[in-house]
């Protein structure tokens, strides 16, 4: 058998990282022929293309079919362009041997919980995995579009338990919508304040629609204005469409064409059909 060092860890490190980047494993194939399997490892390079840009230079070093040529590069950005590599010796180590031994594994370290803290952010399927709040929602929110609502509700559940806005809203709409059965306008309105109490836009905006509306509360034009405005300074769209039309028709605020423009042109380009319509009229 060929020999183990510290090269084959670079390879593996550079298969893990491929696999936590892509989300596939690296020479995945149908079939039970391990041959196959290992024969593409021996004989064919991965698809770097399917790479993010900036990690393609590090992982195409660590992926070397030879040995002797792999080596383990980080750069700028990561530990300030360091470039890692020994010579093997069956001598005993000495102490700068050791040193750079030590180098080693701190940048490996640092490379791995750089790498797990991007994709806990960036990637919902691993953000998921790694209990990502905000990753639990999005998953729930693809279900709700696809209409499986009993995973939607597990998904928005298991990030509201853990005190996120997101989840907490979503189970708002759940209950508000009544897509399980019968609306739940109570418990709705208890989610959705909790989810605008975390600081969520989208709760934020729906608690506006509740007072808007006179959902069942008191209707209260001011109430909902504070919810709204709340809403849009952090950027949600259909929070802008809405103060859009308050000061298009000075609905509990001064008449404000101008003002309406620019928030159905925020909402708009982020998406908002109503918004984009408003604007053509304006």
């Amino acid at each position: 058998p060929k020999r183990v060092t510290y090269k084959t860890d670079i390879y593996s490190l550079g298969v893990t990282f491929y696999h936590l980047l892509t989300g596939r494993p690296p020479y995945h194939e149908k079939t039970g022929s391990e041959y196959i399997i290992q024969s593409k490892i021996v004989n064919e390079s991965l698809d770097m293309t399917v790479v993010p840009e900036k990690w393609r230079s590090i992982l195409k070093t660590c992926l070397v079919k030879n040995p002797l040529d792999r080596k383990l590069i980080l750069n700028e950005g990561f530990v300030g362009a360091t470039s890692i590599e020994y010579k093997h010796t069956r001598s005993k180590p000495t102490q700068s041997v050791k040193s750079k031994y030590f180098i080693y594994i701190l940048a490996i370290s640092f490379l791995a919980i750089t790498t797990l803290v991007y994709l806990y952010f960036q990637n919902v399927k691993v953000g998921r995995f790694l209990g990502n709040p905000y990753a639990e929602f999005l998953t729930g929110e693809k279900y709700y579009k696809e209409l499986i609502y009993n995973e939607a509700e597990y998904w928005y559940n298991k990030s509201a338990a853990q005190g996120n806005g997101y989840g907490q809203y979503g189970l708002g709409k759940i209950a508000y919508y009544g897509v399980k059965g019968k609306s739940d306008t109570i418990k709705a309105i208890e989610w959705f304040t909790l989810s605008a109490m975390n600081d969520c836009p989208k709760g934020e905006t729906a608690m506006g629609v509740i007072y808007l509306n006179g959902y069942g509360v008191k209707r209260d034009s001011l109430e909902a204005l504070r919810w709204f405005n709340k809403s849009a300074d952090k950027g949600e769209a259909k929070a802008m469409a809405i103060l859009g039309r308050f000061y298009e028709e000075g609905n509990g605020v001064p008449k404000d064409i101008a003002k309406a423009r620019i928030l159905y042109s925020k909402a708009c380009q982020k998406g908002h059909s109503e918004a984009c319509e408003r604007l053509k009229v304006l």
